[in-house]
């Protein structure tokens, strides 16, 4: 056990396994809030999502924002901002997935105003105080206690039909956020068995539901991880794998679910020499898949549940590369292994081709 240690928690409000359109409407009458701003992504199926929870709302549903994008540009920031203010909101409801979710976190710090998240997918950033704004292709990350929502409302129902090839990298996105948080200098017990069940979960249900779509309590157990891992990343900080999936997504636009089942093994062999007790843990609460090297059995899980299969895959031009090392190399965060700018062009060029990584392949790159 990690001691002494020090843990703060988050004053979160979690409704789980509750149906959205009227856990939504009971928390907007407990807030005493009339006039909020729903914040949806575009499209048909955020509108399915959406619909019956501003039905539920009825008049106190004052403007619907439904030009949520990836990796919050700027430009939408500021059009979701000016829509909050013409509306004269005074609360902010989030339906969907993390672009949602992220862009209505970054409304209502700003604001002033409280949230209550709607999570469609499994990433937990839902349960974090932080999200990036992407501004000329470079995604900074900002840090607020007022993005922290009033509360959160799980509703398996709401997932049911969500493609595995959206499933499997939102998940292995909410892996990402417990692994990191295994081995970031803020852990401690407490982070440990969030992020240890948070895996230990999302592994035996991916592999479910690639095999039947619309398994409840799969799905309900992959919300569950993905709150695990959200609340365990909070309390934490971000290392190499964020970083990558930041410079990737900011400058080249690439998926942010999609980057981080890419680019997750590849980090963990990359850092795992560095936490060699944390890695062990990650390897344990994966055993059920058998093997013993975790990075590898991340790279399974990701490829049997509808993950990219490489980041040549999501488009990313070869020549990025050593450009993406360098820019990775010459930033400072913690991380339990030195950035090396030719062991993460190492790293770059296995994601890049899809070839199945080992723990300390890039040790001595």
């Amino acid at each position: 056990m990690r001691t002494p240690f020090q843990f703060s928690s988050l004053a979160i409000r979690v409704l789980f396994d509750k149906p959205a359109a009227e856990t939504v409407a009971a928390e907007v009458a407990r807030l005493s809030l009339s006039r909020v701003l729903m914040v949806a992504m575009p499209g048909a199926r955020s509108a399915h999502e959406f619909a019956p929870v501003a039905d539920a709302l009825g008049g106190r549903c004052a403007a619907i924002f439904t030009d949520a994008r990836a990796h919050v540009p700027i430009e939408t920031l500021e059009a979701c901002l000016a829509a909050h203010q013409q509306a004269n909101a005074d609360g902010v409801v989030a339906i969907g997935g993390g672009s949602a979710i992220g862009l209505a976190k970054l409304v209502a710090a700003r604001s002033h105003t409280p949230l209550i998240a709607v999570p469609t997918t499994y990433s937990g950033a839902e349960m974090t105080p932080f999200n990036a704004v992407t501004e000329r292709g470079v995604k900074t990350q900002y840090r607020d206690p007022a993005m922290v929502p009033a509360a959160v409302i799980y509703d398996p129902d709401l997932t049911l039909r969500l493609p595995i090839e959206i499933t499997g990298p939102s998940m292995m996105n909410g892996i990402a956020h417990s692994i990191e948080a295994m081995y970031a200098p803020e852990a401690n017990p407490v982070v440990d068995l969030s992020a240890e069940m948070s895996i230990k979960l999302a592994a035996a249900a991916l592999p479910r539901l690639a095999a039947r779509l619309e398994e409840r309590p799969a799905r309900r157990d992959l919300l569950l991880a993905a709150m695990l891992a959200g609340q365990a990343l909070a309390v934490t900080s971000m290392g190499l794998h964020h970083k990558l999936c930041h410079i990737l997504g900011g400058a080249y636009d690439l998926p942010h679910a999609g980057v981080n089942a890419v680019i997750l093994p590849y980090a963990l062999a990359y850092n795992a020499p560095g936490a060699p007790v944390a890695a062990a843990r990650i390897a344990a609460a994966l055993g059920a898949l058998g093997g013993t090297d975790p990075a590898g059995l991340l790279f399974d899980i990701a490829q049997g549940t509808g993950a990219p299969a490489s980041l040549a895959a999501l488009g990313l031009p070869e020549t990025a590369l050593e450009v993406i090392a360098a820019t990775a190399a010459g930033q400072v965060y913690a991380n339990p292994v030195p950035l090396s700018r030719p062991a993460l062009h190492a790293l770059l060029a296995d994601a890049y081709a899809g070839r199945r990584p080992t723990v300390g392949a890039y040790a001595g790159a």
